[in-house]
């Protein structure tokens, strides 16, 4: 029983997750072309303006997403824990235990997910810009970034 809870908490945000996602990841795509073809061009006014553009656009994408992330996480929890929806979800033959345990579940993976989809917008960036850019590469820089925090 308590997987079905953790898959009606995914079936309940994930329209608005994936939709949200699918935006942040098709304008990294654009901004990547974009910021290829102004370091290939020699005229580049015009394309600053559409890249810096783009980017605040962005921008507001990752903010979006980091703050609809936190507040659909409690309002679902609010919402099926003390509103009327809670009073049905509190009379399932589970402990509620387990059902806050799916939502601590089903929260954590959406936080993980916007992390991981906000990390790999910004690879699809760069390695649209700088095609040598490896997942190697961008790895072995933030190992060292840790380990100069660490160290020092």
């Amino acid at each position: 029983m308590f997987w079905n809870l953790v898959r009606y908490e995914f079936k309940n945000v994930n329209k608005w997750f994936l939709a949200l996602y699918a935006a942040v990841l098709s304008l990294s795509v654009i901004i990547g072309i974009q910021g290829s073809t102004l370091t290939s061009t020699y005229y580049q006014d015009k394309g600053v303006v559409m890249l810096v553009f783009l980017s605040l656009v962005f921008g507001g994408l990752v903010i979006t997403l980091s703050i609809s992330t936190l507040i659909l996480i409690i309002q679902r929890f609010k919402g099926s824990v003390y509103d009327r929806h809670g009073y049905l979800t509190l009379t399932l033959p589970v402990s509620e235990h387990q059902i806050l345990s799916a939502k601590l579940l089903g929260a954590f993976v959406w936080s993980l997910a916007s992390t991981v989809v906000f990390l790999f917008s910004l690879y699809i960036i760069m390695s649209m810009i700088q095609p040598d850019v490896l997942i190697s590469n961008v790895a072995e820089f933030i190992l060292k970034k840790i380990i100069e925090m660490i160290s020092g």
